[in-house]
């Protein structure tokens, strides 16, 4: 799985970031000043209405690589010009498009309107982020059965009692953020495990995550325990969505001694890798030992806030884990700024 840009589209950038300035009319700093700065425009564009009809053209006629290329310029000067000429840009373009030239210019349009998005269709996006892409999958909302799974004999009393739960769609990271990401939005690399740009970020503590959320300015945004363990299951009511050594890296694989390259293991229904095994993941919850105990009928998006320096939420277990804790109920805990070489994430909208 590479999360790196294709050479093709990262090159056209520059010369594409050129060309819309000048059929937008927007005067602005050099394309690599540019890429790197998170902030508004220096100065203030034009409306995207000027040249609105050459730039359609452009979507409609120019190769592959360059309708992407494009597409991700519109979404960027759209945020500080005319958002809805934007949309209606890319909502065409989308219409037209097919494959992973759809990812991409979905993931333009996904930027600017999520909903819109949706609405169109689209249950994959790949989202530019810095050089490198998040491929965002869309969990239609429904109920489940949360805790214990049925059948389970590893399940501990915090698991229990099991009890029903609606949860709204949403947007999830197909993948655990990776060290190539967190570089790209960062500037660092922070992990224990580094030298490997596609292996999952770690040693991220739940505060530090919020860095990394808010740096992106993607609105992105750590999960409830209740989207994590629902996207988690794929609409499976066991303890894993397949069988362990093919969906994930455990403490009892050799190769696992570490974490490991995402998206190496099998997916589960809702295209999602490695939500067991590899790193744990942290969610947005607090976390208390009882918090299912007071959980009667239908429970809708439930969230268990934290404060201050209470436990938050861990998921899925690690690569150093043993299979009673790489199962989708489990619930692990940790300090808020606590962290370690098996601590990471993943991000949903």
């Amino acid at each position: 799985m590479s999360i790196k840009k294709t050479g093709a589209i990262a090159g056209l950038a520059a010369g594409v970031l050129i060309f819309l300035q000048g059929t937008l009319g927007l005067a602005g700093e050099a394309p690599a000043t540019r890429r790197a700065t998170s902030g508004p425009a220096a100065t203030q564009p034009s409306k995207m209405g000027v040249g609105s009809g050459e730039l359609m053209g452009k979507l409609s006629s120019s190769s592959r690589d360059e309708r992407i290329a494009v597409a991700d310029e519109i979404r960027k000067l759209g945020r500080a010009a005319d958002q809805d000429k934007a949309v209606s840009l890319l909502t065409a373009a989308v219409k037209k498009a097919t494959g992973e030239e759809l990812l991409a210019l979905g993931g333009a349009l996904w930027r600017l309107d999520p909903r819109k998005a949706k609405v169109l269709g689209l249950d994959r996006v790949t989202v530019s982020l810095g050089e490198t892409d998040l491929k965002m999958a869309w969990i239609p909302g429904g109920e489940f059965w949360m805790g214990c799974s049925r059948g389970d004999g590893d399940c501990l009393d915090d698991e229990k009692p099991r009890h029903r739960v609606w949860v709204d769609g949403f947007w999830m990271g197909q993948y655990e953020v990776t060290q190539g990401q967190w570089i790209a939005v960062t500037g660092k690399n922070v992990a224990a495990f580094h030298g490997c740009d596609e292996c999952p970020v770690e040693m991220i503590s739940w505060k530090r995550t919020h860095d990394f959320l808010k740096k992106s300015g993607l609105g992105l945004r750590l999960p409830t325990d209740a989207q994590w363990e629902y996207a988690a299951r794929g609409g499976v009511d066991a303890a894993r969505y397949g069988v362990l050594d093919e969906i994930a890296w455990h403490g009892k694989l050799v190769a696992g001694k570490r974490p490991q390259s995402v998206g190496s293991k099998k997916p589960n229904a809702f295209g999602l890798y490695d939500m067991l095994g590899n790193v744990y993941e942290w969610c947005e919850d607090g976390y208390k030992s009882d918090s299912y105990q007071s959980r009667k009928g239908l429970t809708r998006n439930p969230f268990v806030r934290g404060y201050g320096p209470e436990y938050r939420s861990l998921r899925g277990g690690s690569w150093r884990d043993y299979p009673e804790k790489v199962r989708v109920s489990f619930r692990g805990w940790f300090l808020p700024d606590g962290k370690a070489g098996f601590t990471g994430f993943r991000v949903v909208r």
